[in-house]
């Protein structure tokens, strides 16, 4: 098993090794399996096949290619409202961005063909909205990100705590903010290959 050094890995591009006989060889991905609901994200050959030999302690003779980032992305989706009830329509690029992964949506604005806001209630991004507007094309602006609240909250107590507190050095520092940080961050934290990322 590889395990990629990288919080919240998203995807993986290619692994490339150095066979045997010296030669530069890309892994198809159909020989390996990637497991991106672990933390970290672990690589492992597909059933009954092998990772292939490569030249003996050689550093470097293995590359993975892989992108891994916590993300708010601004996302534009267009959405039609249903003929029938219930008047709910699914917010499409949500779903489709990373399917099986938890996103966090926010900032949902939604609004008809002139632009005026339309009220709606919202369930797991599936946005129902009142029989008036059936069969109406709605613009739906949001973010989706993947980024873990406890880590948003925690950079919110520092950015607090370091705006108020912006001299460098005062008498009695509170210390309460540090602890209350690393808490937050507790369960965010993993060890890969001994050192902590």
């Amino acid at each position: 098993m590889i395990r990629l050094p990288m919080v919240a890995t998203l995807s993986v591009e290619s692994i490339t090794y150095i066979d045997l006989t010296g030669t530069l060889q890309t892994l198809d991905p159909s020989q390996y399996y990637v497991d991106l609901t672990s933390e970290p994200a672990r690589i492992v050959p597909m059933p009954g096949l092998y990772w292939p030999y490569t030249q003996s302690y050689l550093p470097g003779s293995v590359t993975i290619l892989y992108t891994a980032a916590t993300y708010a992305l601004p996302v534009v989706d267009s959405l039609e409202v249903p003929l029938a009830s219930p008047f709910a329509i699914t917010l499409s690029q949500a779903a489709a961005f990373m399917a099986g992964t938890v996103l966090q949506v926010t900032n949902i604005v939604l609004v008809d063909s002139t632009g005026a806001p339309v009220p709606f209630t919202n369930a797991s991004s599936v946005l129902t909205v009142n029989s008036s507007y059936t069969g109406a094309t709605l613009t739906a602006s949001y973010c989706i990100g993947n980024c873990p609240a406890t880590i948003t909250q925690a950079m919110s107590l520092l950015i607090s705590y370091w705006f108020t507190h912006r001299d460098a050095a005062e008498a009695n520092p509170p210390k309460a903010i540090e602890m209350g940080v690393e808490s937050l961050l507790a369960t965010d934290t993993f060890d890969t290959f001994g050192y902590q990322a």
